[in-house]
């Protein structure tokens, strides 16, 4: 028996959106907003017991969003309605949500190409984290 699991797009890249194979019409951006209620802007993957939470539309603003009481409020009610919830923030860098973003979980990990891992690139992530006292509790090495 699966657990469910929502997953938060927040990237600008998009990745987990374009990897889960479903239809997105409204996502995070219209919860927030209003617009539309939370339930009819998750998409379920049709894969198993995950559910996204999609970033179509991304303000101008979107570390404001990020950083919003209503964002807040959301990401506690995403907890409890799933055994997991993933935010999937982008890369870490210059002007980066993802610091903002990490605020708001438990628990953050980074994730790095092999051939990246000993770059500057990747020490300041971390750093980046760290002072934004969402320091991440491991690093996944990817291709």
């Amino acid at each position: 028996m699966g657990k469910k699991a929502i997953l938060v797009d927040c990237a600008p890249q998009r990745q987990s959106s374009k990897a889960v194979k479903a239809p997105i019409k409204t996502g995070l951006y219209d919860v927030l907003t209003g617009t539309v209620p939370l339930n009819q802007a998750l998409t379920k993957d049709p894969r198993g017991d995950t559910y996204l939470l999609a970033t179509p539309k991304r303000p101008k603003n979107a570390v404001t969003m990020f950083q919003s009481r209503p964002m807040e409020r959301l990401v506690s009610v995403l907890r409890g309605g799933a055994d997991f919830v993933v935010i999937d923030c982008g890369p870490v860098g210059k002007g980066s949500d993802a610091a903002v973003i990490a605020r708001l979980a438990d628990a953050t990990v980074l994730v790095s190409r092999r051939q990246m891992l000993h770059s500057p690139l990747v020490a300041h992530a971390a750093q980046v984290l760290e002072d934004a006292k969402a320091a991440p509790i491991g690093i996944v090495i990817t291709k």
